[in-house]
């Protein structure tokens, strides 16, 4: 006797819950690629520094631009890979990239942490958030398509 099939209709809620899943994998993969390329961009920019005669006045300015660089990235990588969620996809990116930074710099001596004030560090990880949220809506906002020229 044969079985009967069984519905496999997902339901609203569990749909839903799949698109949330997905969207924070795609984040936490996003997040993971644009922490690399931020690695990478400071070796750049150490061994670009390397050539200056006096490179310690342009050490934070240019940590801080590789961080927002990296994060508007991984807001970015984030919408082009899910194509949903534009607000949602920059928050969740920004903050799962603000997370790993946090963990890395628990490992890292004092003397190398920052000399900001609470409020002024703050902000700039407030920043983190603003700019991997640009990201994600300058992702959403380039389309492949090339436009049409009225002339």
């Amino acid at each position: 006797m044969p079985r009967a099939k069984q519905n496999h209709k997902k339901t609203h809620k569990e749909a839903e819950n799949d698109g949330f899943s997905l969207l924070f994998l795609n984040s936490f993969k996003c997040a993971a690629i644009a922490l690399a390329i931020s690695l990478g961009l400071c070796a750049l920019l150490a061994a670009a520094m390397l050539m200056l005669s006096d490179p310690l006045g342009l050490i934070t300015p240019l940590a801080l631009c590789a961080l927002y660089i990296s994060s508007f990235l991984s807001g970015f990588l984030c919408m082009k890979k899910t194509r949903e969620g534009t607000l949602l996809c920059g928050v969740l990116s920004g903050s799962i990239f603000m997370l790993f930074y946090m963990l890395i710099s628990l490992f890292m001596p004092p003397e190398l942490s920052s000399k900001h004030s609470f409020l002024t560090s703050l902000l700039l990880h407030a920043l983190i958030l603003v700019f991997s949220v640009i990201g994600a809506y300058t992702a959403k906002h380039s389309s492949g398509k090339k436009r049409k020229i009225r002339r």
